[in-house]
């Protein structure tokens, strides 16, 4: 195992470390969760193509012009500490796919939950 020494009188930037972290467990978890939430938003959407190609279309067009903006502002939020872009990927990455999935299937196995606990009514109240 090969030790970086540090440049003497340079200091690097405390947390800022690159996101490409293969030793680490979080970064496989990342990669795993968004790679899961990909391939489950490339089905649906590639099964609602199937079904109405011109509705998929406008929507992910409206989607991407809908983005810009929220992009851009939250870019403005922090003028004295521009983040990487890189940053704003994966955000948008592990929000759009990733806690797409997970909530997905969170809510499937809560409805579960709530149909066996409390009744079938109960659980389509829910």
């Amino acid at each position: 195992m090969t030790h970086v020494r540090p440049t003497p009188g340079v200091l690097a930037p405390v947390g800022v470390d690159s996101f490409f972290q293969p030793r680490r467990v979080a970064f496989w978890v990342m990669v795993f969760f968004t790679a899961n939430g990909l391939f489950f938003e490339a089905t649906q959407l590639l099964t609602a193509y199937r079904i109405v190609p011109v509705a998929v279309l406008f929507g992910v067009v409206v989607w991407t012009l809908y983005t810009i903006p929220v992009l851009l502002f939250f870019r403005s939020l922090d003028l004295f500490e521009q983040h990487p872009p890189l940053g704003y990927v994966l955000a948008f990455a592990w929000g759009g796919f990733a806690a797409t999935y997970l909530a997905v299937t969170a809510n499937g196995a809560v409805f579960s939950l709530a149909a066996k606990l409390g009744g079938p009514q109960f659980g389509a109240d829910w």
